[in-house]
Formats: C-alpha cells, structure tokens, sequence
C-alpha cells in the first residue's frame, strides 16, 4: 500500500508497511505525557518538538513536530494530582487558537481555576 491507499482505505486486502502504518486514518499522529508544576518538562512523547509553559497556572503550549494538514484534529486526554484524588480536573485545548503544528492546553480544577497538574496525558488523531 501507499500513503493514498492508507488515507483512503480503499483495499483491506492491501499490505501495509510499518513505516507507512501512520498514514492510516485511526492511528494516532502524535502522543505526549508531560507535567506542569514546577519547570515544565516532557516526560514521554511522540512527534512532539517541545513544550513551552503558556504564561498562566494550568496552561501549556504544545508544539508537534509533523503538522496536521489543518486545525481539525482531536486532542484527547486527561490530567492527575498525583495522590490527590479529591480534587476533579479537566484537560481541554485552551483559549488560543488551535493550529495545525501546535495546541495549547488548559488544566482546570472542579471551581474551573486554572491550575498546575503534575500529569497530563495527550494524544492527536487527524490528518498530517
């Protein structure tokens, strides 16, 4: 198979090479794990250049190393406290525009406060 064939997924019958398995439509394009408080640093990754801290608690600016061919791509993930399991948070692409080579991200506590998350785990799925 080609890398039209996997974006199409004309021919199930297709063989399809690993270092073309990426071009498949369901596959994840990129993928980070990373943590905010203190100086924030990837921990684990995938097609990620960097991360840079976005100027407020709770707030990371990602930058993915392929782009997506546009800003219509999915962004799924979660954050933790490490041992604190009262507290509910919530992980969304923030306020700033999403483009095709970056994502900013937002981590929120159950008050909706911005808030440094000791784990944020994130994975994109789109078109590149």
């Amino acid at each position: 198979a080609n890398q039209a064939a996997l974006e199409a997924e004309t021919n199930e019958d297709t063989y399809a090479a690993p270092d073309l398995i990426k071009y498949s439509p369901g596959v994840c394009k990129a993928w980070i794990q990373f943590e905010q408080i203190g100086t924030q640093s990837i921990l684990a990754s995938y097609n990620i250049t960097s991360i840079a801290d976005g100027g407020a608690n709770g707030r990371t600016d990602i930058t993915i190393a392929t782009d997506f061919s546009s800003a219509a791509y999915c962004v799924v993930g979660g954050a933790g406290k490490g041992g604190d399991t009262d507290a509910r948070l919530v992980m969304a692409p923030g306020g700033g525009a999403v483009a095709a080579g970056v994502v900013d991200i937002q981590c929120r506590d159950e008050g909706g406060t911005l808030v440094d998350v000791q784990y944020v785990s994130l994975a994109m799925f789109g078109d590149q």
